[in-house]
């Protein structure tokens, strides 16, 4: 194993790395790339569990928990929150899943750290660099398959589709999961080939009725922009390239039956940056932003722009009609991915198509609150909730109208709740943890918000982002779970 000390100075050995690769070829290969020395080997920060949890409650709870059979988990990036100091680490840490397998009223906890070529690599040889002006030369050696790609994370997101279990980032490819209801577990298969596209968005939309997904990459480089439609074997049905005016970091994107809506916003180019160890890139508060209207069928698509600055990190909802497209989310008005300080301001977006015209209006119930990840529920939405405290309510609203506010007091939300149908009750599926992060399993009964069923998991959680329900598809299941969409 060659051995390459990890210095300040460290991304000038990239100048001469390329002269070494004839040498390093005849090194034996770790998981088919090259073994160099980063440093000590990585070692995830979380732990693999598998175990049954036991509780107690009254029979009225016990009854709810028998009825909901599936899979509950989220994703996430196996950092300690404590320390943790920008988005980009945040970003950029490697992907764990915990979750649980409900089965007619038993409850299994699991967390699988998810073996992504750039785990298994890092176990043997040390942490991969991080800092961004590695990053090009780390993606020309991934493509050569001499090192793996340092955003080979699959750390933000999950689809499932045909049966199989999928964890998503935004600047790689899907990483294929074993989904095992007979034995409860999780475990990691291996990253999907794909041809014609270089990455697959973590907010890709499955389309069961016609066994297609859509998705979109982008281009920082030459800022482009392709969505692509796709069929359940991964392989491009159709695509276009939209050419956009800014950087496009693009980490969602809206589809409607005929329309696709995707943001431009003003993020630019810093290279000075680079020198301060920083990201390189800015969010410019003085230019305006661009909606961009595609229409599915033809790719033709139209140009809405505002003269107020913003970044959308996730839709809530969208409504066309033919003279307009009134769109849900949380809007915010900076964005800073060298730090930590991020305030959603949920808002609704109304684009003209006539007078070609962008309104941005909030309530005063949200002008202040800090709100994101949303979930959609019938004619309303629920959102998680920031508040002096943490992340310890979610708000449901109907349009700019606040309906109500779940909160959980002292203890706070790790990510992404999701929302189960059974019986023609929804209920609402998620982790917290308290202030040791000490974890717990919550049920909401949203006909009751006061309902709540709590389940010590007995284990220390972590935080996550986006989450998943799988139905049990077993022909002993007994009652049949409908995921809320």
């Amino acid at each position: 194993m060659v051995y390459i000390p990890l210095t300040r100075r460290f991304t000038k050995m990239f100048v001469i790395l390329p002269l070494l690769l004839c040498a390093l070829s005849i090194l034996p290969r770790i998981n088919g790339f090259v073994p160099i020395r980063f440093g000590r080997p990585v070692r995830p920060l979380r732990k693999e569990i598998n175990k049954p949890v036991e509780y107690r409650l009254p029979q009225e709870a016990v009854d709810v928990i028998r009825k909901i059979n599936g899979f509950y988990g989220l994703v996430g990036p196996d950092v300690n929150i404590t320390e943790a100091k920008t988005l980009y680490e945040l970003f950029t840490g490697n992907g764990y899943i915990q979750g649980v397998f409900l089965e007619k009223g038993s409850v299994q906890y699991v967390r699988h750290v998810i073996r992504t070529d750039k785990m298994v690599y890092e176990e043997n040889c040390g942490k991969l660099p991080t800092n961004v002006e590695a990053i090009p030369m780390l993606e020309w050696m991934d493509k050569r398959d001499v090192l793996p790609s340092p955003m080979n994370l699959a750390n933000t997101a999950m689809m499932y589709m045909n049966r199989s279990l999928y964890a998503l980032f935004e600047r790689d490819v899907p990483i294929l999961m074993d989904l095992d209801f007979a034995n409860k577990t999780v475990r990691t298969v291996g990253r999907t080939k794909m041809e014609g596209i270089a990455h697959f968005s973590a907010h890709s939309v499955y389309r069961h009725e016609s066994k297609t997904v859509e998705t979109i990459d982008y281009d920082v480089c030459s800022s482009e922009v392709k969505y692509a439609v796709l069929n359940e074997s991964m392989e491009i049905i159709n695509h276009t390239t939209i050419k956009t005016n800014y950087l496009p970091i693009i980490h969602d994107f809206v589809s409607h039956e005929d329309t696709v809506v995707f943001t431009d916003s003003p993020l630019i180019a810093w290279p000075k940056y680079l020198f301060q160890g920083k990201v390189p890139v800015i969010f410019n508060p003085f230019l305006p932003t661009r909606f961009y209207v595609m229409n599915k069928h033809d790719f033709s698509y139209r140009i809405f722009e505002t003269d107020k600055s913003m970044y959308i990190f996730h839709y809530a909802d969208m409504i066309e009609t033919p003279s307009t497209i009134i769109i849900y989310a949380s809007v915010y008005r900076n964005l800073n991915l060298s730090g930590l300080d991020l305030q959603g301001c949920y808002s609704r977006i109304t684009i003209d198509k006539l007078s070609e015209k962008v309104s941005i209006e909030t309530s005063n119930h949200f002008k202040y609150a800090n709100l994101d990840f949303p979930i959609k529920w019938g004619d309303k939405v629920i959102l998680r909730n920031v508040n002096r405290r943490g992340a310890t309510q979610f708000v449901v609203c109907r349009g700019l109208e606040l309906v109500s506010i779940i909160d959980f007091k002292d203890r706070f939300i790790c990510g992404e709740p999701v929302l189960v149908n059974v019986e023609g009750g929804d209920y609402l599926l998620c982790f917290l943890y308290d202030s040791e992060f000490n974890g717990y399993f919550t049920i909401v009964d949203l006909a009751n918000f006061e309902k709540q069923i709590t389940i010590p998991l007995d284990t220390k959680v972590g935080i996550g982002f986006h989450s998943i329900f799988v139905p049990y598809d077993r022909n002993d299941t007994i009652v049949q779970c409908k995921i809320m969409t």
